[in-house]
This record gives C-alpha cells, sequence and structure tokens, in this order.
C-alpha cells in the first residue's frame, strides 16, 4: 500500500484508506473544474472541495495526482469583493 507522507506532520495516510484514490470517487462539478482543476496540466487527476462566501469570498482545496509522482495538496484562498464569479474562478485556475 503506497502512502502519502505530509511534510508538515508525522501523519501517513494509507492510499487504499482514501476515497480520493479511485477515480469512481473525483468529484467533477462545475464550480470544480472551474478553478484550480482547471489550471491543472492534462493527465493530473484531483478531488477537491470548493467554498464561495460573502464579499468575495472563493476557495478551494485539493490533493492533485501527477502521474508518475506523489500527490500535492494545494489550498486557494481568494477575497475579491470586486471581482465577478468567473474572475475569481479564474484566479483560482492560474
Amino acid at each position: 500500500s503506497q502512502t502519502i507522507r505530509f511534510p508538515f506532520g508525522a501523519a501517513i495516510v494509507p492510499f487504499d484508506c482514501m476515497p480520493l484514490e479511485s477515480g469512481r470517487h473525483l468529484p467533477s462539478g462545475s464550480i470544480t473544474i472551474s478553478r484550480l482543476r482547471a489550471g491543472l496540466p492534462a493527465g493530473w487527476r484531483a478531488g477537491d472541495k470548493t467554498g464561495t462566501g460573502a464579499n468575495g469570498a472563493a476557495n478551494d482545496v485539493a490533493i492533485a495526482f501527477p502521474p508518475g509522482r506523489p500527490p500535492i495538496l494545494i489550498a486557494c484562498y481568494l477575497s475579491a469583493p470586486a471581482a465577478t464569479p468567473a474572475q475569481r474562478n479564474a484566479a483560482h485556475a492560474n
């Protein structure tokens, strides 16, 4: 069983215990694919959770699975009250 070793602590998570490791369980909603996932290279898989709040808040946390490399954890938090939702989503993708 493969494991993910997090640089910020001693946690080790077996892949066989992670529902995100199976492509069947990776969410793919319209908001999800227009934020962090939109900026990932072709061939990468990812699982993420988006959030939107007051005052232009748009957030996304993800685990990305690049081919042949260990997974990458990503967290992106944005507060842009003057931006449109499409502009906030584009900022996550960049």
